[in-house]
């Protein structure tokens, strides 16, 4: 008998997918946008409007930003800017109402690696760390495909965004809005910055060199005790792998790990949720 396709959803900070996953391959997708500030109304039918374009189905699995309870489906989303309003719902219980299924919760970062190492960068690695590039630094240390929560080398549960990095947390150096502090210029995006370094202009092609330079730095030591084979560097940022890659090389100096780009791209959370779906 031929498995039927496992029903997930990525959540991001302004938009949702949610997908019908097959053998590890994105069978069909459906998009939405969703307003981060609105309310508690909006946001939860923006998401389960994007799961309903499928019909009934009998559950499904979330990859959801924190800060957030993932065993109760309970977040406070402090300090993030987005779903205030959802802070302190179970939204197991209220997507489940909406979608008329069953719902359960897994970190957006965690299932971006497991997608990776299910179908992408980090196939055939038995110790992974990987870390997703966007508005912060999400990450994932795996073991044979599972997040780890604690072990050596291994940040409070799994997380490397409170790690402190010269005495602040890394995301106050290596983010979208650090980055862009450190360019200094108002109205520009961190694409426009990776365009204008990639065409040449010294400044934006430092504030490159020494973002990356400095994750190379602050990531260097978990992999060493963690003894990852792998570092996969994903999210948005990843796309400009032609800047990264050289300058993340130099901070992790003699570090040996292979360092590699998500293949997946939007489709590694996908491919993760719907792995966690049978663990």
């Amino acid at each position: 008998m031929v498995p039927e396709p496992t029903a997930v959803m990525d959540v991001g900070g302004s938009h949702v997918t949610a997908a019908l996953v097959d053998t590890d391959h994105v069978a069909a997708r459906a998009d939405a946008d969703i307003d981060p500030h609105g309310t508690a109304d909006e946001i939860l039918g923006a998401i389960a409007g994007a799961g309903l374009q499928f019909g009934a189905q009998g559950s499904w699995t979330l990859a959801f930003p924190g800060p957030f309870d993932y065993a109760r489906g309970i977040g406070t989303f402090e300090g993030v800017g987005k779903f205030g309003a959802l802070a302190g719902i179970d939204l197991r219980a209220e997507l489940g109402a909406r979608l008329d299924a069953d719902v359960r919760f897994i970190d957006d970062a965690d299932a971006y690696i497991m997608g990776e190492w299910r179908a992408g960068a980090a196939r055939g690695h038995a110790r992974v760390i990987g870390v997703t590039l966007g508005t912060g630094v999400g990450a994932a240390f795996l073991v044979d495909g599972r997040p780890q929560a604690v072990g050596p080398g291994v940040p409070a549960g799994g997380n490397l965004y409170p790690e402190l990095y010269l005495g602040r947390p890394i995301e106050d150096t290596v983010s979208t809005r650090a980055l862009l502090a450190a360019y200094g210029q108002h109205g520009v995006s961190v694409r426009d910055v990776f365009e204008r370094a990639r065409a040449g202009e010294a400044s934006a092609l430092s504030v490159v060199n020494s973002t990356m330079e400095h994750l190379g730095r602050f990531v260097a030591p978990f992999i060493a005790d963690f003894g990852a084979t792998v570092f996969v560097v994903g999210g948005s940022i990843s796309r400009s792998w032609d800047l990264i890659e050289p300058a993340l090389r130099r901070g992790l100096g003699d570090t040996r790990v292979v360092i590699a780009r998500s293949e997946l791209l939007a489709d590694a959370p996908l491919i993760g949720a719907a792995g966690a779906s049978t663990l």
